[in-house]
């Protein structure tokens, strides 16, 4: 069952608490804003507590796009910084556990007082609980016919091929080439560290699982366009979470779910995607990646990014292991004089020039006040 609301106290001071300062001594403010993400989904489940194995790790990263290793992070919290603890297979937030317990208490006594109210007037309230069930109704019965808002301003999307490849990195990239030109940019992404950087995070419906796929669409297409007609931006930039299809035999990438409900949300213009470092840049491979981008997404990539990662598939454990390229000075063999444009993630002088042609071609479409 759903929680009646998504609030939980939150001491003003807890920056300055002691074992916070600890462990941002060892994981910086990314480590302090992967503590509150964790918090905040503790917060979503019915018993304050997270599972401590392998599925909510994955998760707690594709959530929050961080590139700290998940699992040591939280056995850190537990071991050595005593923010969380563990028991029987889950871990907690000893602090949160005690408010919330407190709040369902409160609650549980107001519920109470409420059944003496309604003892006391049965027929009255029948009568308005049956009044409200025909509002629910009617507006359950209105809710399915709520269609997309209309955004009228260019979007521009960046993707991946999976977790870990500098995504959020371009993302950046491309926000400050675009800010530089005037425009205002509604930057959403899902790294915890884009609040600090302007940027918006990625509601958290969008990992509920109380709502349906087309409900996340729906909810998700008008969040952004109230915050649009809000603040008036010209262009909107959105990094999707994870990876858009799976690869090799262990990475599913949830199967690009979450790109696909940001996809079908928004109606984008020009997609780039994020490649590992040792991909095959030759023109089949990279036309059929546009293809596919384009057919299941409906969003056109031209423009390829090699980020600083790569991976090796490990047979023995079954998994997918990233690695960041140690020799910053490797130039990869980057094909040419194609109709896909294939950028160092490391090159900014040709990032920022295929972002301003990007922007001259979207110039008709960008209303700048």
């Amino acid at each position: 069952m759903a929680k009646e609301t998504y609030y939980f106290s939150h001491d003003s001071n807890a920056i300055t608490d002691t074992k916070i300062l600890n462990m941002r001594a060892d994981y910086g403010l990314e480590g302090y804003g992967l503590f509150w993400a964790i918090i905040e989904m503790m917060r979503n489940e019915e018993s304050y507590k997270l599972q401590a194995d392998k599925k909510i790790y994955r998760a707690i990263k594709t959530l929050t796009n961080t590139n700290i290793d998940v699992e040591k992070y939280v056995q850190d919290c537990i071991n050595e910084y005593e923010l969380f603890k563990e028991d029987n297979g889950y871990f907690f937030s000893n602090s949160l556990l005690k408010r919330m317990l407190e709040k369902d208490r409160k609650s549980a006594v107001a519920k109470e007082k409420a059944e003496k109210r309604w003892n006391n007037n049965a027929i009255a309230m029948q009568q308005q609980c049956s009044s409200n069930a025909n509002k629910v109704k009617e507006s359950k019965e209105n809710k399915n016919k709520v269609n997309k808002k209309e955004i009228d301003i260019p979007v521009i999307s960046v993707m991946g091929l999976g977790e870990n490849c500098d995504k959020f990195q371009l993302q950046v990239k491309i926000k400050k080439v675009i800010e530089k030109q005037g425009y205002r940019v509604l930057a959403l992404c899902s790294n915890v560290l884009g609040g600090f950087l302007g940027m918006e995070n990625l509601p958290g419906f969008l990992y509920s699982k109380f709502m349906s796929y087309p409900e996340k669409i729906i909810a998700l297409n008008h969040w952004i366009h109230t915050k649009v007609k809000q603040q008036e931006y010209d262009v909107i930039l959105v990094g999707c979470p994870g990876g858009v299809s799976e690869f090799e035999k262990y990475e599913t990438n949830y199967f690009g779910e979450l790109p696909l409900i940001i996809s079908n949300a928004l109606d984008v213009d020009i997609g780039f995607l994020a490649l590992y470092r040792y991909t095959d840049l030759n023109y089949t491979v990279l036309k059929n990646i546009s293809d596919f981008v384009l057919r299941k997404y409906n969003t056109p990539v031209k423009e390829y990014i090699l980020s600083r990662q790569f991976y090796k598939a490990d047979h023995e454990w079954k998994k997918i292991r990233y690695y960041t390229m140690e020799d910053m000075n490797e130039k990869p063999a980057i094909p040419e004089n194609s109709e896909y444009q294939v950028l160092d993630i490391f090159d900014d002088t040709k990032i920022e020039k295929e972002i301003l042609k990007i922007l001259e071609e979207l110039a008709n479409n960008i209303f700048v006040i």
